[in-house]
């Protein structure tokens, strides 16, 4: 089975939820956060190697959910997050949330 290239999960920040895109390419990796409410970029984080590795902790403390389709990430930088994929980002939080309850 071939690895995944790009991820997306919920994640904890110091000030709240926060949307994280993770990439492979290249033989490094990024993680682009934006604002779970908003869809508001906030920064981008490069390292060498795969995201799963580089940045397991902050997936560790959240959960994955698939969007609808994978936006230009760096055109989102700039504009935003697109509605859907935010929406599909809450609506994955909603059903964790209960389902913790």
């Amino acid at each position: 089975m071939a690895s995944k290239t790009k991820a997306w999960y919920v994640i904890e920040g110091d000030s709240g939820r926060l949307i994280a895109a993770f990439v492979d390419a290249k033989g490094s990796c990024s993680c682009r956060l934006y604002a779970l409410d908003t869809g508001r970029f906030v920064r981008k984080s490069r390292a060498d190697g795969s995201f799963g590795a580089v940045f397991a902790a902050l997936m560790r403390e959240g959960f994955e959910f698939s969007p609808p389709y994978q936006p230009d990430l760096v055109a989102t930088e700039k504009q935003r997050l697109p509605g859907e994929i935010v929406r599909a980002a809450k609506m994955a939080g909603q059903r964790v949330t209960s389902s913790n309850r």
